[in-house]
């Protein structure tokens, strides 16, 4: 697990993760910009930044990754795009994360914020880094399992309702926190318009800050990475993939991309709320821990760790 953390103290108090402390804001143009320092990329090694911030007023964010002459863009999130880029095929971009082909060095990750204050006492951002694929890890710690109220996918209209795990994952996660939400409400918010897609991690980020939760996407490399967040009583959103028959009890027959809400780790068990599921038993899921693993560290491991409203 790596990656370099910046907030406010009060932010950093109360993220269950270590925090560098805050960054360098600059003006610019848009608004402001901080630059995150990265040094070496190794080959097929992820990079994935995230950017949350609490303001009654409407922001928006991007990220670029730049080593030397080369700039790579992910999508901007409620936030204009930027058509400067010139990327060679050392990094390709894959909406919310850079992938490393060719090593770099001398990487440098910009981040800009369009905001009418300086986002300089409520913020935290993150970037995240890992081999794109590994050994997945099943850990050994455990945590007792958190009462997130389960709600399912399927109650959304047919056109969307198999499209929006991640947002109903963001739901759940603000219900427990006592934020009055529903996915109706949600999916106005993490709909991304040029991909139709709903599951754009900065994007859900974005969303639940909107709603008072400031939240950051992490890249875990063992079950045991978690445990802090479940221990400091945040539910951790887990992205998952998996074939037939490698999640044995899973509502989906396999996937090639679905987020869980997992709530506790036992012994012999990863518990989670499983948005495909239909109706509260169909939510309520345990899967066995090593098949869990598997399915959401083997590629990219990234999660959501969210703090609930001060």
């Amino acid at each position: 697990m790596q990656a370099q953390r910046f907030a406010p103290r009060t932010i950093a108090d109360r993220y269950p993760y270590p925090v560098e402390g805050p960054i360098a804001w600059q003006r610019n143009s848009d608004g402001y910009r901080a630059e995150v320092p990265l040094l070496e990329l190794a080959v097929d090694e992820i990079v994935v930044p995230s950017f949350a911030m609490l303001d009654a007023a409407r922001y928006g964010f991007r990220f670029a990754l730049e080593a030397g002459a080369e700039r790579w863009l992910l999508a901007p999130i409620a936030m204009t795009e930027r058509t400067d880029a010139a990327p060679g095929g050392a990094v390709t971009t894959h909406i919310d994360y850079f992938h490393v082909r060719n090593a770099l060095a001398g990487a440098v990750l910009v981040v800009e914020v369009a905001a009418e204050l300086l986002p300089d006492t409520r913020y935290l951002l993150t970037v995240a880094r890992r081999p794109y694929r590994m050994t997945p890890d099943a850990g050994s710690r455990v945590a007792c399992t958190l009462p997130v109220p389960p709600v399912s996918q399927l109650t959304a209209p047919p056109a969307i309702r198999h499209k929006i795990c991640s947002t109903t994952c963001v739901n759940m996660v603000l219900r427990y926190f006592g934020v009055p939400t529903h996915n109706g409400e949600l999916t106005a918010l993490t709909h991304h318009a040029p991909s139709q897609m709903f599951g754009v991690w900065p994007l859900n980020m974005w969303a639940a800050s909107r709603k008072g939760a400031l939240g950051a996407i992490e890249l875990f490399t063992s079950l045991d990475d978690a445990v802090p967040a479940l221990a400091a009583g945040l539910p951790v959103v887990s992205s998952i993939r998996f074939r037939a028959g490698e999640l044995v009890g899973a509502p989906l027959d396999a996937t090639g991309g679905h987020l869980v809400v997992l709530t506790g780790l036992t012994a012999d068990s990863a518990v989670a709320n499983d948005p495909a599921g239909r109706g509260i038993d169909g939510v309520l899921r345990r899967y066995r821990r090593e098949q869990f693993a598997a399915a959401w560290l083997t590629e990219r491991g990234a999660a959501y760790v969210m703090l609930p409203p001060s």
